[in-house]
């Protein structure tokens, strides 16, 4: 009798154990087809652990393993790292990433700016090379700023990813601000020029305020 009880109760739990199975939810899986859970707002591929991709909050808690890299879709985004080539999460979805919008004339993964031929990450947006490039919240002037850029001297061909210089532009900074505006800066009292000059021309010292 107990050997009959005995092998009732095992099939039971044999029959719990299918059910419970077939009730999981299966791995969570970005629309490219990879393990991971996508943004809705930006075309992003995060670590299915993360629980949430992008968005408030997107930082793990210092208890995890994680990072905002795996996490933040922004981050993720400004990295450049396809999905297509890493073949796993944290990556680009370039079904979308890649487009005509989203891509450099060398095929780099980036915002160009015509005027100076350089690669900057998605995040810069309209600012890459432009008036603001060093006033993104949270993306350092060095990501965005034609003459940063072009003064790191990461050509394009040579990096993984932007900011880069698209070609082989010539690594002249002279013709832009470090605020992004077109002239040459005076190092010194960070005073802006026209630029219709070859070069600064002297002025008296400033009382620095």
């Amino acid at each position: 009798m107990l050997g009959k009880a005995t092998s009732f109760t095992a099939l039971v739990c044999v029959a719990i154990a299918l059910l419970v199975g077939t009730m999981t939810p299966a791995g969570a899986v970005c629309s490219n087809g990879l393990e991971g859970i996508q943004s809705t707002s930006l075309d992003a591929c995060c670590v299915e652990e993360c629980g949430l991709c992008g968005g408030v909050g997107c930082t793990p808690a210092n208890t995890s393993s994680l990072t905002s890299a795996d996490c933040c879709a922004t981050e993720i985004i400004e990295s450049g790292t396809l999905c297509e080539v890493s073949m796993a999460a944290p990556c680009i979805i370039t079904t979308a990433a890649a487009s005509n919008d989203s891509v450099c004339e060398n095929g780099q993964t980036g915002v160009q700016d015509p005027d100076t031929d350089v690669c900057c990450p998605l995040v810069c947006g309209d600012s890459c090379g432009g008036e603001g490039c060093g006033s993104l919240a949270g993306v350092d002037a060095t990501q965005c700023c034609s003459n940063l850029i072009i003064e790191s001297g990461a050509v394009c061909s040579d990096t993984v990813s932007a900011p880069c210089v698209v070609g082989a532009a010539e690594a002249d900074n002279s013709t832009t601000c470090s605020n992004g505006i077109v002239g040459i800066e005076d190092p010194v009292n960070l005073i802006w020029y026209v630029w219709m000059c070859s070069a600064c021309f002297f002025h008296e010292e400033r009382p620095q305020p």
